[in-house]
């Protein structure tokens, strides 16, 4: 006889210290947040005599959702592009942080964008060595090509920390609000399990304590200074504790 034992879940630990995010705001499932112009589809159309299938569909799409995690916006961002492509932003809730990085830093690359690093009010806690993919949003901004939020990968294990790098676009005078509640990037684990997710609201002290988990040890590469595994199986530097 074979037993089928179903897979363990991946738990994403997810804690904020601001209780009008926790209730506004949640880290949730990217199915919660699939797009309006998608569930309006109806499931097939005719062309003459032969039904044609919609997006409402395709698989591609709707496992993108289903196996992945949103970040909705916490507060209303204003953006202001004026003549010169300079740009300016303000979230109303006047208390999230962001920073611009030199386009030095990614020159060749999207000239007729601007930078800006969104710091989170999440920290987020995951299994050891599982990787998560940052993807734009793409399917819920089919009418604007404002924002683009840029892809990567993290770890969740080794360091707490969300970052949005997020790229404006200034080819022209504009002022535009992102509201909240709008899913800013979409969390994908490179696994087959599902996903469970649990919110923390704790105090800012619990926190800080584990923002600063993963102290400065250098000045640059401090993610894979503290990712790698330099110290081997030696066990006075067992990285589980």
């Amino acid at each position: 006889m074979i037993f089928l034992f179903p897979k363990k879940k991946i738990v994403l630990d997810c804690f904020t210290s601001k209780t009008y995010v926790m209730e506004h705001a949640p880290i949730n499932y990217a199915i919660k947040n699939i797009p309006d112009w998608w569930k309006k589809l109806p499931k097939s159309y005719r062309e003459g005599h032969n039904p044609v299938l919609t997006m409402r569909s395709c698989a591609g799409m709707v496992d993108y959702y289903k196996k992945s995690v949103s970040i909705p916006l916490w507060s209303d961002l204003s953006v202001t592009v004026d003549g010169n492509r300079n740009y300016t932003w303000q979230f109303s809730d006047e208390s999230t942080s962001a920073i611009v990085h030199p386009r030095n830093q990614f020159k060749g690359f999207l000239d007729n964008y601007g930078h800006i690093k969104i710091d989170l009010p999440w920290l987020f806690k995951s299994e050891k060595n599982l990787d998560w993919v940052w993807s734009h949003p793409t399917y819920n901004y089919s009418n604007s090509n404002n924002i683009v939020s840029l892809p990567g990968i993290t770890n969740f294990y080794y360091q707490h920390a969300t970052n949005i790098n997020m790229l404006i676009n200034l080819d022209q005078p504009k002022n535009f609000l992102l509201p909240y509640g709008e899913p800013l990037v979409v969390l994908t684990p490179m696994s087959d399990r599902k996903i469970k997710i649990v919110r923390h609201l704790v105090s800012e002290e619990e926190y800080f304590k584990l923002y600063k988990k993963v102290s400065a040890i250098t000045f640059v590469d401090k993610y894979k200074s503290i990712a790698s595994n330099k110290f081997g199986n030696c066990p006075y530097h067992d990285r589980s504790k």
